[in-house]
C-alpha cells in the first residue's frame, strides 16, 4: 500500500492551510503516516477527517527549523533530497502550524450552544498589559528539574477544544494510593465550564518518580516519560483514558482475604478498572483490577469479615485519588485497551537525573535517553511496534568516566545523528545504529541542558554552564558533521556572562527573525540566554547574533540587571513565540524584524523587580520580553510574581510551554503559558530532597509544587 494512499486514508489535514505551511502538493503526499494517528478519545472519525492534531513537549524546543527556502530553490542548489527531508519531517510540519495559524473559536459538544454566548477577550499588544495566573492547580510535595516542561495537546490547530485539548504534569513525588505521578487536566480554557479551575482529565500511580518531561505520541493517545525507583531508570509507555465518571450507590459483600467483591446493588464496569475503591474492610488506597459482571476483583485482599451488602465508594481520579493503569507485557503493550502501562528498566540499570526521553517522529518509532553512568540508550517499537531496548552496541557509552551524568539528547532526522552532552562538559555524536560519530573537546565543566539543533542550518548548539578558560556561561556552535575540536568559533565559544560551578546554564532560544530567514540554510537572526548565572545581580538577557549561518564571536546584552544586587538569578529555559492572531507572523521588507506579529520572550528568573514583580528574598518572576525588533528589545507588559525558596534562593519554576495564538476578539483563555511553580521547593530530582544543585536547596520547604496556567496576555 502506498504511502500516499495511506496519507489520503489518515491524514486529517486542512487543505487551505498548505499556502501558508509552504508545502507542495509533493510533500504533503510524502508526509510520512506517523504525522496522522487515530483520533483522540471523545472525538468522532468525522471530527479527524478536518484537523490536525498538535503534541508539543519539550522536544520541540530543541528540535528546531530555520527556513529551508522554496522547493525552486533546492532544485536549483540541486538540495532537493534534503528539502524534501526537511518539510517532511513531522516536526516541521508541527512546527510551521504552530508558528502560522491561531485558534479560532472553541469546539466541543459541551459548548456547541453557546454560539455568541461564548466569552471573548480583546488582547491588547506591547506594554501596559499583564500576566495574568488562570489558574493553579496543587500537585505534591514534590521536585521537578528547571528544564521540565509540561506537554500540552490541542486536538486541532484552527479550534480549542475543552473535551480533548489537555496538558500533563509530573507531580516529582513516587506514585503511591495517596499520590498520582502524572496527571492531565483539560477544561483549560477560561471559556470553558468550569471557568475557574481546569477538570482532572486523568490521574495515575505509576509507581515510580518523575521528575523530567513528559513526550507525547503525534495523536495524543499515549505518553512517554522516564521515572525512578531511586535508583533504577525505567522508560513508561502510557495509553491513557478519559477519568471515568464514578458510579455512585454501589454495594456489595466481600469474604475476608479475599480480593473479590460481589456487587449486589449499582453497576461497576470495566470502564472503572484502576480506579480507587473504599469501603468497610477494604485497605486505603485500594484499587478495582478486574471487573466481570457483577464481579469485581481488587488489587489488595480484604481485611475484615463482613455482613451483608456494605457500601463502596469508588473515587474518581485526582492527584490525591490517582488510578493505577493495568500494567502489561511489552509484546501486549500496542493491543492493550486503555489505560495500560508497560515499563521498560535500562538494560544497566543505571538511574537518570537529568535526561528526558526523545522520540524520533521521523521514522524508526525511536526514542533515545541518556543516564547517570555516562551511556546513551536506544528504545524502539516505543508507539507503534513492539517496545524494547535495543541491544549491542546500545547502550553506547558516550564517556567512560564513571558517574558522568548525561544530559537530554535530541535526535536530527536529517544527518541522522543523536548529539547529547554531559556533565564533564563534552558534546557528543551518535548515530542511529549506535556508531560514535564527534565526541568534541571538554567545552567547560556541565552541559546541563539538551542542545538546539537546526537541521537546516545543520548546526548544533551547546549551553556550558562554565568554559574551561574564563569560567564563563558559553554557548558552542558546531556543524552536524563535527568529529572533534571546540566547534565554529574560538575555544572558548561565545561568552555570556561570568558562571560558576551548580549554577546552570540552560538553554536559550531562536528568534523570530532567525526562524522566517530567507537565505535557506544560511540563516540569520539572534539566539538569546540568560547568562551570568554565577553573579549575585548579575543575570543578563544576551543576543548572539547569527549571521548568514555564523554565530558572532561576542554577545550584546540588551536587558541587564534582571535579578536583584545581592541575589542569583536562577533562569529558567528560554521560551520564544511568534503571535500573529489567526495569521501568520511576517518579517519587514529588509527581513531584519517582525513587522506582522508580535515576537514574545517567556522565562522566569529569582529576585527581580523587573515588571514590577517583587525583589525580596522568597519570590520568583515570570517575565515576557517583546525581541519583535531585534534593535529595541523591550520588556511586555507586567510580570507575574510567584513563590520561590528563600535565600540563597533557588530556580523559581519549570520551563514554558505555550499553546495557541489567538486574534482579537476570540474566546478567552486560549492563549495561554504553562509551567511548574516550585513554590519554594527546590529544583531537584528523581530522589526527594536530593536537588538539581548544591547551590541551593538550603532552605527549600516540603511545599506542594503547583501546575499553572497563565495567559500570555502581552500578546
Amino acid at each position: 500500500m502506498g504511502r500516499a494512499f495511506r496519507f489520503a486514508q489518515r491524514v486529517a489535514f486542512c487543505v487551505e492551510c498548505l499556502p501558508w505551511l509552504g508545502l507542495s502538493l509533493l510533500a504533503v503526499l510524502t508526509l510520512s503516516s506517523a504525522l496522522v494517528g487515530q483520533a483522540s478519545q471523545g472525538q468522532t472519525s468525522q471530527d479527524s477527517k478536518a484537523v490536525v492534531h498538535l503534541p508539543t513537549d519539550w522536544s520541540h524546543h530543541h528540535l528546531i527549523f530555520s527556513n529551508p527556502g522554496t522547493e525552486e530553490e533546492a532544485i536549483a542548489k540541486g538540495t532537493h533530497d534534503r528539502w524534501l527531508k526537511i518539510v517532511n519531517d513531522p516536526r516541521y510540519i508541527l512546527q510551521q502550524m504552530k508558528r502560522s495559524s491561531g485558534v479560532k473559536a472553541l469546539r466541543g459538544p459541551e459548548t456547541a450552544s453557546w454560539g455568541q454566548e461564548a466569552k471573548t477577550e480583546s488582547i491588547k499588544k506591547g506594554k501596559g498589559t499583564k500576566i495574568r495566573k488562570d489558574w493553579s492547580e496543587p500537585l505534591a510535595a514534590g521536585q521537578v528539574q528547571p528544564n521540565m516542561y509540561p506537554a500540552k495537546y490541542s486536538f486541532s490547530i484552527t479550534t480549542a477544544s475543552c473535551s480533548t485539548d489537555f496538558v500533563v504534569y509530573p507531580t516529582g513525588v513516587a506514585g503511591a494510593g495517596a499520590a498520582a505521578s502524572i496527571i492531565a487536566y483539560n477544561d483549560l480554557y477560561s471559556g470553558c465550564a468550569p471557568a475557574t479551575v481546569p477538570s482532572v482529565y486523568w490521574a495515575y500511580n505509576t509507581g515510580g518518580t518523575i521528575s523530567t518531561s513528559p513526550i507525547i505520541s503525534l495523536d495524543g493517545t499515549q505518553l512517554a516519560f522516564i521515572q525512578s525507583n531511586g535508583t533504577t531508570a525505567s522508560l513508561v509507555l502510557l495509553k491513557w483514558a478519559p477519568n471515568p465518571t464514578p458510579p455512585t450507590g454501589v454495594k456489595g459483600t466481600f469474604i475476608n482475604n479475599s480480593t473479590i467483591v460481589f456487587i449486589t446493588a449499582g453497576t461497576v464496569t470495566t470502564a472503572d478498572v484502576g480506579m480507587q475503591i473504599s469501603g468497610t474492610g477494604i485497605p486505603a488506597n485500594d484499587t478495582i483490577v478486574g471487573v466481570s459482571g457483577s464481579t469485581v476483583t481488587l488489587a489488595t485482599a480484604t481485611t475484615a469479615n463482613t455482613s451483608g451488602a456494605e457500601t463502596l465508594t469508588i473515587s474518581a481520579e485526582a492527584v490525591t485519588t490517582p488510578g493505577v493503569a493495568p500494567t502489561v507485557s511489552n509484546a501486549n503493550y500496542q493491543s492493550c485497551t486503555a489505560p495500560c502501562m508497560t515499563t521498560l528498566s535500562y538494560a544497566n540499570s543505571q538511574d537518570d537525573t537529568f535526561s528526558a526521553p526523545f522520540y524520533d517522529f521521523a521514522s524508526d518509532d525511536a526514542i533515545y535517553v541518556g543516564d547517570d553512568d555516562g551511556y546513551l540508550h536506544q528504545f524502539t517499537g516505543v508507539f507503534s511496534g513492539t517496545p524494547a531496548e535495543s541491544g549491542s552496541p546500545w547502550p553506547v557509552q558516550v564517556n567512560t568516566t564513571a558517574g558522568t551524568q548525561v544530559s537530554s539528547p535530541v535526535y536530527d532526522p536529517t544527518s541522522g545523528y543523536v548529539f547529547v552532552g554531559d556533565s564533564t562538559g563534552v558534546l557528543h555524536a551518535v548515530a542511529a545504529n549506535g556508531s560514535t560519530h564527534g565526541t568534541s573537546s571538554v567545552l567547560g565543566d556541565t552541559i546541563i541542558d539538551g542542545p538546539l539543533v537546526d537541521p537546516t542550518a545543520g548546526m548544533v548548539y551547546a549551553f556550558v554552564t562554565t568554559n574551561t578558560a574564563d569560567s564563563d556561561n558559553a554557548v558552542f556552535q558546531f556543524s552536524t558533521s563535527f568529529t572533534t575540536g571546540t566547534g565554529n568559533g574560538a575555544a572558548t565559544g561565545t561568552e555570556t556572562g561570568k558562571g560558576g560551578p551548580g549554577y546552570y546554564l540552560y538553554s536559550g532560544t531562536f528568534d523570530n527573525v532567525y526562524y522566517e530567514s530567507s537565505s535557506g540554510a544560511s540563516p540569520s537572526g539572534n539566539l538569546y540566554v540568560i547568562g551570568g548565572t554565577g553573579v549575585a545581580g548579575g543575570a543578563i538577557l544576551y543576543q548572539i547574533a547569527i549571521t548568514g549561518n555564523a554565530m558572532a564571536a561576542t554577545a550584546t546584552s540588551p536587558v541587564t540587571l534582571l535579578s536583584g544586587k545581592f541575589q542569583l538569578s536562577w533562569p529558567s529555559p528560554l521560551t520564544e513565540f511568534c503571535n500573529a492572531g489567526a495569521g501568520a507572523c511576517a518579517l519587514n521588507a529588509g527581513g531584519t524584524a517582525t513587522a506582522t506579529g508580535t515576537d514574545y520572550l517567556f522565562f522566569s528568573i529569582y529576585h527581580s523587580a523587573k515588571g514590577g514583580c517583587t525583589n525580596l528574598g522568597g519570590n520568583g518572576c515570570i517575565l515576557s520580553y517583546d525581541i519583535s525588533d531585534p534593535t529595541h528589545v523591550v520588556i511586555s507588559g507586567t510580570g507575574l510574581n510567584v513563590t520561590a525558596e528563600a535565600n540563597p534562593g533557588c530556580w523559581a519554576t519549570s520551563g514554558i510551554e505555550v499553546d495557541n495564538s489567538v486574534p482579537s476578539g476570540t474566546l478567552a483563555g486560549a492563549s495561554q503559558i504553562y509551567f511548574v511553580n516550585l513554590n519554594g521547593n527546590g529544583a531537584g530530582g528523581p530522589t526527594n530532597g536530593t536537588y538539581t544543585s548544591t547551590k541551593c536547596g538550603a532552605n527549600s520547604v516540603a511545599n506542594t509544587i503547583q501546575a499553572v496556567q497563565a495567559s500570555q496576555a502581552s500578546p
